[in-house]
């Protein structure tokens, strides 16, 4: 179990938690493929065979080569170009990760996660994604989830102590993002008006609240559509998305291609 003392506000962490921890994959032609997209979970990716070209949130670019391994904080925007290795394939593989400390905070309201870990991680970042990806158990799978997390707070900047009110947020909309919810359901969560749901999404997500919860609908849709056959209209429902119509509008717009042509260019390998 992780253990710090937050140095600003001397709070101890004594309760780290992981609350979502899917993994996905690539083995694909996907030379010259750009994506630009905001993700809701902390992600951890690794080129196998390739390589990419990012920026993350207004830092970078950087040239991820074969076996290195970068890392996205949730809600900032990842500007993403894949390469092909030789045989004009490329391989890869990601994890998507959230954590509850002390019941109050996300895992990165805490830790500023470098963007591109050290390469002496590498070998052992591939275990861990194979482990949670294709686990022999439950507990390989949980156990190398908060592996990776002591990984990654090992060079990690340790940052004051943050509003719970987001992780409040967060939590509920992932609970409830396949109903018909809105703004006044984040305020009946919250005990506060409408009009400081949206400052509060604004301010730690920079999201309205609708686009806030679509952004989660879409995470969760990525996954459908790289782990599942099910169909894209049947996708949208699940996520709470009715109309198949403007799910597809919608998935364009964050991730700039439509959901058919996303789950085609990057089919996952389970």
């Amino acid at each position: 179990m992780l253990y710090y003392i937050i140095m600003e506000q001397k709070a101890e962490i004594f309760d780290v938690h992981i609350t979502h921890l899917t993994g996905g994959g690539m083995d694909c032609d996907a030379e010259g493929i750009f994506h630009k997209k905001i993700l809701t979970s902390l992600s951890v990716v690794q080129p196998i065979h390739g390589s990419y070209s990012v920026k993350i949130g207004g830092s970078g670019p950087f040239v991820i080569e074969e076996g290195n391994v970068f890392v996205a904080p949730p809600n900032v925007t990842q500007e993403i170009l894949h390469r092909n290795g030789a045989g004009q394939r490329m391989k890869a593989h990601w994890v998507f990760l959230d954590a509850d400390i002390n019941g109050e905070y996300r895992f990165e309201d805490l830790f500023l996660v470098p963007p591109v870990l050290r390469a002496d991680y590498n070998e052992e970042i591939y275990r861990l994604l194979t482990h949670i990806r294709f686990p022999k158990n439950y507990f390989e799978k949980i156990s190398a989830g908060y592996r990776l997390l002591e990984i990654l707070t090992a060079d990690a900047q340790q940052q004051t102590n943050r509003s719970p009110i987001g992780s409040k947020l967060e939590k509920f909309v992932r609970q409830h993002y396949a109903e018909d919810i809105g703004a006044k359901d984040l305020a009946d969560c919250l005990y506060c008006s409408v009009s400081q749901v949206f400052r509060y999404t604004r301010k730690y997500y920079n999201f309205s609240p609708a686009n806030y919860i679509n952004s989660i609908r879409l995470q969760q849709a990525e996954i459908l559509l790289l782990n599942t056959e099910k169909t894209v209209t049947a996708i949208a429902a699940a996520v709470g998305i009715a109309d198949g119509a403007y799910f597809s509008k919608v998935f364009r717009k964050y991730y700039g291609v439509s959901p058919s042509n996303y789950r085609k260019n990057f089919l996952s390998d389970h």
